[in-house]
């Protein structure tokens, strides 16, 4: 991995950060806390971090797990080697086929990549239990800042591992900006990976089979004009009813909504309205603003506001 990351099967420095956290807990007068970062990297920091982590606390992890680590990345290797070898033909008729349905249908049928993203998920859900019994010890309440759920499995996030595991959740449905976890980011990155890996797969065909994966209609046929105009507004709509779905009600779902006015995201008072409305569509407990308060401008919140009214 290029990036600096902790591996949450790294027990020295999972040690530390809960030492960390039980420190906060003991000293300041909170509510709770809530996290982030609490998975592996995305494909916003390339698909080989993606594909990650075989480093020595996982391979004891997975031995434990009754897991062969070594056989599973020969395995992630040769998926990898079949991406490559893809035809121009097979990946046009892919652009129709690329649903999330078919895609974990694809998953559980190869041993080796259901080890794989079985394994991370367990690991993060490892960690999380473990903050949530120091938070539940000390009396506070734990939020989740968790990736949208049609991205959230290809960083270790399983909804339905960790709804147990909190007190509620704040699904990031970014669809403007364009840093991590903001979705037409991390779907550049993907594209931009397989790309790396196969050159024969278009920007056109990737958005097509995008398109079909997260069940909305992209019209852009380039990674320019996705970074350029996002994902359309009702996708917070979709992912949040998703988001309720695999919670099961058992904790409520806040949805993270962009609000702010940076130089990786500028969301207008229209748009920001919506966001709202469509995630309370969905059925949303409620929203986020993302995901500064000071950078927010007051006719986005006046926005929010006139909405909320009705």
């Amino acid at each position: 991995i290029n990036i600096p990351w902790i591996c949450p099967n790294n027990t020295e420095a999972i040690n530390a950060i809960l030492e960390e956290l039980r420190l906060i807990l003991e000293n300041h007068d909170i509510d709770g806390l809530f996290i982030d970062f609490f998975r592996y990297p995305s494909p916003y920091h390339g698909l080989t971090s993606v594909l990650s982590c075989f480093c020595d606390f996982c391979k004891a992890k997975a031995e434990e797990m009754d897991i062969n680590w070594e056989e599973t990345r020969k395995g992630i290797k040769n998926f990898v080697k079949k991406i490559s070898t893809l035809t121009e033909g097979k990946i046009i008729a892919l652009k129709d086929e690329l649903t999330i349905p078919k895609i974990f249908q694809y998953i559980s049928h190869n041993h080796h990549l259901l080890n794989f993203f079985n394994f991370r998920q367990h690991s993060i859900a490892s960690f999380v239990s473990e903050i949530r019994w120091l938070v539940k010890r000390s009396g506070r309440e734990l939020g989740l800042d968790i990736f949208t759920p049609s991205l959230s499995w290809l960083v270790g996030q399983d909804y339905s591992l960790l709804r147990d595991k909190c007190d509620w959740m704040k699904p990031m449905v970014y669809c403007t900006c364009l840093g991590p976890a903001c979705i037409p980011a991390e779907v550049a990155g993907l594209i931009r990976g397989l790309q790396e890996i196969n050159p024969k797969i278009s920007d056109k065909y990737l958005l097509k089979m995008i398109s079909r994966f997260f069940d909305v209609t992209l019209t852009w046929d380039s990674l320019d004009k996705l970074n350029a105009k996002g994902f359309p507004e009702d996708l917070v709509r979709i992912e949040t009813k998703r988001a309720k779905e695999a919670v099961e009600n058992r904790v409520p779902i806040y949805t993270g909504i962009e609000a702010v006015i940076t130089d990786i995201c500028s969301v207008s008072p229209f748009k920001v309205k919506d966001y709202v409305k469509l995630a309370l569509d969905g059925g949303a407990d409620g929203v986020v603003l993302s995901w500064d308060a000071r950078l927010i401008p007051r006719e986005n919140l006046q926005a929010i506001r006139e909405m909320l009214k009705y």
